[in-house]
This record gives C-alpha cells, sequence and structure tokens, in this order.
C-alpha cells in the first residue's frame, strides 16, 4: 500500500518581464504580489531578457525587454500556486488595460 505524502511547501519566485515603458511599474508590480507571497526576500539584477535570451515576446510586449526575479518570504502550499498565478495574471490583464487606455487604443 502506498504512503500519502504530502508535498513541501514552496517558496515563490516570480519571474517580472518589463520593457521601457513598464520600468515605472515594476515596483508597483512586485508590491501587488507581496499581498500574497509575503515581504520580498530577494531579488536578481535585471537581466536584459531580449539581448541574453530570446526576442520572442518583443512583438507582444515590445522592444527592451527586461526581466527581474523576486523571491518572497511565505512558504505556501503548492495548491496554492495555482491562485498565485490568477493573482498575478489579474495584475498584468489590468496593466494592458491601463496601457491601452493610456495609448488610446
Amino acid at each position: 500500500m502506498s504512503e500519502l505524502r504530502i508535498p513541501p511547501l514552496a517558496l515563490p519566485v516570480v519571474n517580472f518581464f518589463f520593457g521601457d515603458a513598464e520600468a515605472g511599474r515594476l515596483e508597483q508590480a512586485i508590491v501587488h504580489m507581496s499581498a500574497c507571497c509575503g515581504s520580498e526576500l530577494a531579488r536578481s539584477p535585471q537581466i536584459a531578457f531580449a539581448e541574453e535570451y530570446s526576442r520572442y515576446y518583443e512583438k507582444e510586449m515590445g522592444a527592451g525587454l527586461q526581466k527581474v526575479l523576486v523571491a518572497y518570504e511565505r512558504l505556501l502550499d503548492q495548491v496554492q500556486l495555482a491562485a498565485l498565478k490568477e493573482h498575478a495574471l489579474a495584475f498584468e490583464e489590468e496593466h494592458r488595460r491601463c496601457c491601452e487606455s493610456a495609448n488610446g487604443e
């Protein structure tokens, strides 16, 4: 008979992509995610994603794409990771609508 194994808690690490136009909203996004994940524990330096890795997202997100990884202090049950993703997607959608309004789209 197999044993029920409870998965370990997960340290949330969030990947933030942003272009030149969104650099000012990076801090807002990091704080937004802290509502679910607790205080910021560590942050990577900014990575020139398009230059170092891929230009795949440039058509959708614009040139000069940067990436920052942020680890948060609150360990999460792995079942909560889907809700964390939904929280991030809601912020993305709000940001997209705000940018479209600002650009007259």
